[in-house]
C-alpha cells in the first residue's frame, strides 16, 4: 500500500510541476465536483492544447463507504461548436472498496462544455474500471461534472 501511495504522490507532483509549461485550448486549470453514485472532487490541468490530466478522489455512498483516488490522462477533441469537446483516455487508481485495498485500471469517455461567461465547465463522463486486489471488481459509473475554471 505504501508503494501505491508513493506512485500516486509522484504522479501528482509531476502534474503540479507542469503548471508553467502548459497552455490549453479553452482553459488551463479547473476544479470542481463530479457527482453520480460517487462524489468526486476533481482537478483538471491541460498540459497541451488537447491533452489534460485529471485527478479525482472519490467517496462512494452505500453501506461500505468506499474511498478511491485516480489520475487520468485525457485527449480532448473539439467540435465546431465553441467550447464543446469530447474526450477519451485512461488512468490508474487506488481505493479501499468493500474494505479491501484495490488497484484499478480505468478508461474514460465524456463530453465537456466550457461556459466562458461564467468561467464554468459542465460535463458528463463514464469511467469503466477493472479493480484487482481482494478479488476482481468491474464497474461502469456515470458522473456529471461542474468545475470552476482557473485560467
Amino acid at each position: 500500500m505504501k508503494k501505491q501511495i508513493q506512485y500516486i504522490t509522484i504522479l501528482c507532483t509531476l502534474l503540479f510541476l507542469s503548471f508553467n509549461s502548459a497552455t490549453a485550448q479553452e482553459y488551463r486549470h479547473a476544479i470542481g465536483l463530479k457527482v453520480g453514485n460517487v462524489i468526486q472532487p476533481s482537478y483538471k490541468l491541460f498540459v497541451s492544447e488537447s491533452f489534460a490530466f485529471e485527478l479525482v478522489a472519490g467517496y462512494h455512498f452505500g453501506e461500505s463507504r468506499d474511498r478511491s483516488v485516480a489520475l487520468f490522462g485525457e485527449k480532448h477533441n473539439y467540435f465546431n461548436a465553441d467550447g464543446l469537446s469530447w474526450y477519451y483516455g485512461a488512468g490508474l487508481g487506488y481505493g479501499n472498496i468493500a474494505d479491501k485495498d484495490r488497484v484499478g485500471v480505468y478508461g474514460i469517455v465524456g463530453l465537456e462544455y466550457v461556459i466562458k461567461s461564467l468561467p464554468l465547465t459542465v460535463g458528463i463522463d463514464t469511467t469503466p474500471a477493472i479493480n484487482v486486489g481482494g478479488g476482481l471488481a468491474l464497474s461502469v459509473p456515470v458522473t456529471v461534472a461542474v468545475r470552476y475554471v482557473i485560467k
